[in-house]
């Protein structure tokens, strides 16, 4: 199955000046590691532009985490409130320390109708969402939890990994409950196709 890749950075792909102008929008604000910085359900007013530090998105169903995705610098966050003016859809939690960018839904409006290459740029990203949201979609239906887990993996991989020596270290902190509210599976089942990975050939794995 297609990968869909899922790296979304906003402000790389912004012009210089917009993102210069976008940057005097907003006010930073720092969240330390565990920080919620948004609630799924809350009265939405300004959008985040994460500058450092990765976060966790997460919907909760009938009390359990279904995880959405995992946000790093450069990514949006919030954006879609400001657009319908619905509650949150998710809570976004800080993995580690969070340095982030907070504009106004007000200010982020005024900004994108000023800067049409930016909007344009935004429509991009949320296009490429709805694609690899269709594609986890499918996933569901027809790939079992071992290929959903190994495709997750391969994911945080292209977005987060570094490459040491023959080896790639993903320093994404998630837990394997992180990973199983992904993969839309058991906790037990993403253990077992840990494991099973894990016995795979260099050849296959890499």
């Amino acid at each position: 199955m297609q990968v869909v890749a899922s790296v979304q950075d906003f402000w790389s792909a912004l012009p210089p000046a917009d993102a210069s102008a976008l940057a005097a929008c907003g006010a930073v604000r720092t969240f330390e590691r565990g920080q919620a910085l948004m609630y799924q359900g809350q009265e939405a007013d300004r959008i985040l532009l994460l500058r450092a530090g990765r976060v966790r998105v997460s919907f909760n169903l009938h009390g359990r985490q279904v995880v959405l995705a995992f946000s790093g610098p450069g990514e949006l966050v919030g954006e879609l409130a400001s657009f319908d003016a619905q509650p949150r859809s998710a809570t976004v939690v800080a993995l580690e320390p969070v340095e982030a960018l907070c504009v106004t839904h007000e200010d982020f409006h005024s900004f994108l109708g000023a800067h049409p290459a930016a909007a344009l740029t935004l429509l991009r990203m949320m296009s490429r969402r709805l694609r690899d949201a269709d594609v986890k979609l499918v996933e569901f239906a027809a790939v079992s939890t071992i290929g959903r887990v190994a495709t997750r993996l391969l994911e945080l991989s292209e977005r987060f990994g570094e490459e040491q020596g023959a080896t790639i270290s993903i320093g994404l902190r998630i837990t394997q409950e992180d990973l199983a509210g992904w993969v839309g599976a058991s906790l037990e089942s993403v253990a077992r196709a840990l494991q099973t990975i894990s016995r795979w050939p260099a050849s296959i794995s890499s």
